[in-house]
Order: C-alpha cells, then structure tokens, then sequence
C-alpha cells in the first residue's frame, strides 16, 4: 500500500529504510533476492518483499539502506541514505503532510542527480521520524523536497513536524487472528478439529496525517493483506 501510494503520487526514485540486513547503518548493494534472503525477522521481510513486488512492477529499483535492529539513532540509516544519495539543500518550511508527487527545482536552484530520491519507505514510524531529522539537517523540505512514508500509526504520527503520512495497522484483528490461529492448534493437540491455514486478511492503509486531513484529503484506502503465519 505504502509503496503504491507512492507511485501514484508519480514518484519513481525511491529509497527504503529498513531493519534486519545487519547492525551498520549504510546503503546496501546487495540484490533484491540477496536482501530478502538475508531478511530472516518476519516483520521486516514481509514488509520488503511487499514493497519491492510493488516497485518491481512499476520498473522501480528501489535504494536501499540499513538501520539497525536496536533503534538507538533512528536517523542513522537515513543519514546513510541521503548521503548516498543526495538533493540540494533548500529552506525547511513545511506544516504538511509528508508525501505529495516529485516537484521540480526551483530555476535558481541546482537540479537533483539522476539518482536522488524523492520518497523515502520507512520500516516504522520511528524511523520515518529519524528521517525527517536527517532530512532537515540537510536543509531538505518534507515534502516539497523529501516524501516520507512510515508505518504503524502510532501516536508519534500525529506529533511529527510534519504529521507523517503512515500505514496504518489494525491492531485488535492482528490479535484476535493470532489467538483464534493459537486456539486452534491447542485444539488440534487435544485431539480437536486440525487447525486452520489461513485466517481472514487483516487489511492495512495508507491515511493522510490527522491535523491535516482537512486541507489535504486522504488518499484513498489500499487494502494490504497481512500474512497469516502458520504456528
């Protein structure tokens, strides 16, 4: 959904910010087979392979860049990212949500290379407020300059500068799937009914920050399945 978005929005020079490919932060070379063959963490797997199926469709290869699993600097791996690839700092102005299409340089300004990127998938909200720091210090706007995606909804969401565009899970059906798969294989050990293979899809979105739906209408409401996870 996250990447989607992003896409429709007309972006096509991409980065992801993500965890578990490894402690140091940096900007990985690896292939996309690579990546997720060395992705082991569900969470962190599912939500790239998702996001490179989606790019991948579009003909978009993606930058991506490590941040480590202990979320001590949540800016690290953006730095990493945005060092790699870099856009002409510009004056942080911005109360908006933090994704909208690509815009071009002003005249005056120096034109981005060919390979900066104009939106940014975060792993968390955590990490997509550590990329809004590091794009800041470098003087660049979200999301005149900079589009950032986050995921969860959290309540740091609606507390960043800007309010992030996030992906929002439903937690309560998260939960009620993994007990109701947990209750059915505790049956099919006490000799019950054989437990079950799948279990309803728990749907995600991508919502336009809270303070400023008004002004900025919310895209509108991808479903995004989330995998069952055989017990």
């Amino acid at each position: 959904a996250a990447a989607q978005h992003l896409l429709d929005l007309g972006h096509r020079r991409i980065g992801i910010v993500t965890v578990g490919l490894g402690e140091d932060p940096g900007v990985e070379t690896r292939s996309a087979d690579e990546l997720l063959a060395a992705t082991a963490a569900h969470a962190p797997h599912q939500r790239l392979l998702g996001w490179l199926d989606a790019l991948d469709a579009a003909g978009v290869r993606p930058v991506v860049a490590r941040q480590a699993d202990n979320y001590v600097d949540t800016d690290a791996g953006a730095h990493a990212l945005l060092s790699a690839v870099t856009r002409t700092a510009r004056t942080p102005t911005s109360q908006t949500p933090t994704t909208q299409p690509p815009t071009a340089p002003p005249p005056t300004a120096q034109p981005p290379s060919d390979e900066a990127v104009t939106a940014v998938l975060c792993f968390s909200d955590a990490i997509a407020e550590g990329t809004l720091r590091a794009a800041r210090a470098r003087g660049l706007r979200v999301p005149e300059d900079l589009s950032v995606v986050g995921f969860d909804d959290n309540g740091l969401a609606v507390w960043t500068d800007p309010p992030l565009t996030t992906v929002r899970q439903d937690v309560d059906a998260k939960g009620r799937a993994a007990v109701g798969a947990l209750l059915d294989v505790i049956a099919a050990r006490r000799g019950g009914p054989p437990p079950s293979t799948a279990s309803d899809p728990v749907p995600s979105t991508v919502p336009a920050p809270v303070p400023n739906a008004a002004r900025h209408p919310a895209p509108r409401p991808v479903p995004h399945p989330v995998p069952h996870v055989p017990l």
